[in-house]
């Protein structure tokens, strides 16, 4: 990439972790209210975090009352029957390559 007189150069791919509270998942998109998203990003986007349509075959992960995560299905199956306020945790690498969802907070976090 090149712009402003500068170059950068990136060689992998970019790994993240969007935590946030649930607020909806509609027309197969997700919206997060995120915490620590930085300073920057809060003050270009605010605190809402929208996700595109997520992969058929992310594996969505669930913890029953502060339970260890279990299989909870994909991503069009699970996440309609989160309620609203559910802690979620997005882990992805690269651009819009998710790589799993995990629904809760287990004990040992």
């Amino acid at each position: 990439m090149v712009g402003g007189g500068k170059s950068v150069i990136r060689v992998g791919s970019r790994k993240g972790r969007t935590t946030g509270t649930f607020v909806s998942f509609k027309d197969d998109r997700l919206l997060l209210l995120g915490t620590n998203l930085g300073g920057s990003y809060v003050k270009k986007y605010g605190n809402q975090v929208h996700f595109n349509k997520f992969a058929a075959d992310v594996p969505v992960y669930e913890s029953i009352d502060g339970g260890d995560f279990t299989l909870a299905g994909t991503p069009t199956t699970a996440l309609p029957r989160v309620k609203e306020g559910t802690i979620l945790t997005i882990y992805g690498e690269g651009d819009d390559n998710i790589t799993r969802i995990e629904i809760g907070v287990p004990k040992s976090k």
